[in-house]
């Protein structure tokens, strides 16, 4: 009867972590899926190929695609706060970092960072 009880409990534990391990890998694919789409209607797929140009230092579109700038630099904001709260993974973030820094350092971004006094912290900017 012990031997029936014990199977019972330790079957409704593996249940119960088998069920917060599947809810917080749905949360975190519902995440990235969230921010995809978010930085998706920033720099539609029409417009891809003059984003790339303006980070590469062309100042006509980077005049023209201020306003994505600025919503795209908004996003990061989000994003980077959703990470210190710990509601975004470090291994997801980790796939984003990387772009993210390499826009940041462009000529168009900081630009606009100082246009509109931006203030990403310091030990994000490293």
């Amino acid at each position: 009867m012990r031997t029936v009880a014990l199977l019972g409990s330790m079957a409704a534990i593996i249940s119960i972590i088998a069920g917060v391990y599947q809810f917080a890998r749905s949360n975190r694919l519902s995440i990235f899926s969230k921010y995809c789409d978010k930085y998706n209607q920033i720099v539609k797929p029409e417009i891809y190929e003059d984003w790339v140009k303006a980070l590469k230092g062309d100042k006509d579109l980077q005049i023209k695609l201020e306003p994505q700038m600025i919503a795209y630099l908004n996003l990061v904001w989000e994003e980077l706060f959703l990470l210190e709260d710990k509601l975004i993974s470090k291994k997801l973030w980790n796939h984003w970092n990387r772009e993210i820094k390499e826009t940041l350092s462009s000529s168009f971004a900081q630009d606009v960072m100082n246009k509109y006094d931006y203030h990403f912290p310091v030990s994000f900017m490293k």
